[in-house]
């Protein structure tokens, strides 16, 4: 059999493992690269005799195909996604136990998410909830199972909340509470480019084009680089820097502009927003402030979609509604 395995892609981009003229199994990607891992990960798998991930395996245990899941996704995703997923799995096994797959039904489901009511936010119960549906999702894929107890989920009733920005005037006083010229730099490239925290983090020089003024950053998530106009505030700051500083970035064996622990950043500018008076707001407000200010000054939803890397219009939606309230915020000070 295994002399007529093959690696091919279909017209919708994803590609595919035959295993015989009537077998074949989605590998879930498009990309090429990412494919050929996982298609001689399928071989190796086959040739020590695990039929089941080609065939199907009707009697499989819940912990099994974690496990398997698992490795996959440590194999395709981030240390931090494929952790995400371990978490909620854990949960669900912790809470339903550990019996043959396709004996878990919808009313499971609905027992695991009642529980998860009891213990957390209907938020994290809703990640839970989806990364449960993309492993029975994938388990159906791989033939483990002929049908998901997942497909008639509904997910938690949430009520929106807008995310949390700074004013223009806040903007100010936190560069003026900052008093290490590393952290002033690094809330500029925050609050000036709208990138995650990690997208900073890895900047080197050879990332930013001081003539072209552009910054060019790594999509983890969608893992490809992608460029954004550095902004005249942002150019102030951090050029600079990089001046004074070149020796100890090239100093540095990965020549990243800022070596810094990502949790450190996280912990230091909960002291600065404390220090505004803004205890609310979190390191990646400053990524919604980026978008909610870009609204305001009536740049297009289109562009500013472009911008976050948002791969649906939706998400980026949220932002105009945040600069309504802002801005009712702002009339309802007037003094009259």
């Amino acid at each position: 059999m295994s002399e007529s395995m093959k690696l091919f892609k279909r017209e919708n981009g994803i590609y595919y493992v035959r295993i015989s003229s009537q077998k074949r199994i989605s590998l879930g990607t498009k990309d090429r690269r990412e494919a050929e891992k996982l298609y001689r990960e399928v071989k190796k798998q086959y040739h020590k005799g695990k039929l089941y991930i080609l065939e199907g395996k009707k009697n499989i245990y819940l912990a099994e195909a974690i496990k398997d899941f698992l490795h996959y996704q440590s194999q395709v995703n981030t240390i931090k996604t494929a952790k995400r997923y371990k978490d909620s799995l854990n949960r669900f096994i912790e809470i339903l136990g550990d019996k043959y797959l396709h004996k878990y039904t919808i009313k499971d489901i609905d027992f695991f998410k009642a529980e998860r009511i009891k213990q957390v936010k209907k938020v994290s119960v809703n990640v839970d909830l989806r990364n449960i549906r993309a492993f029975f999702n994938k388990c159906l894929e791989w033939n483990y199972i002929q049908d998901t107890p997942t497909k008639k989920t509904k997910m938690c009733v949430v009520d929106k909340q807008l995310p949390a920005i700074l004013s223009q005037d806040e903007i100010k006083k936190l560069f003026d509470v900052i008093d290490d010229e590393t952290y002033k730099v690094l809330f500029a490239c925050y609050v000036y480019t709208g990138r995650r925290r990690n997208e900073i983090l890895n900047l080197s020089l050879k990332n930013i084009d001081m003539v072209n003024h552009r910054l060019k950053y790594y999509n983890q998530k969608k893992k490809y680089y992608n460029e954004i106009p550095i902004a005249e505030p942002l150019q102030k700051i951090l050029y600079p820097y990089i001046e004074n500083n070149k020796f100890k970035i090239n100093g540095n064996p990965d020549k990243r502009i800022f070596k810094i622990n990502p949790d450190t950043i996280t912990h230091k500018f909960k002291k600065y927003f404390r220090m505004i008076d803004r205890e609310d707001l979190k390191l990646h407000s400053l990524r919604h402030t980026f978008a909610s200010h870009l609204v305001m000054a009536n740049v297009p939803l289109k562009q500013i979609q472009e911008l976050l890397d948002h791969s649906d219009i939706s998400t980026t939606l949220v932002y105009a509604h945040v600069s309504k309230e802002y801005t009712k915020k702002v009339i309802e000070k007037l003094p009259y």
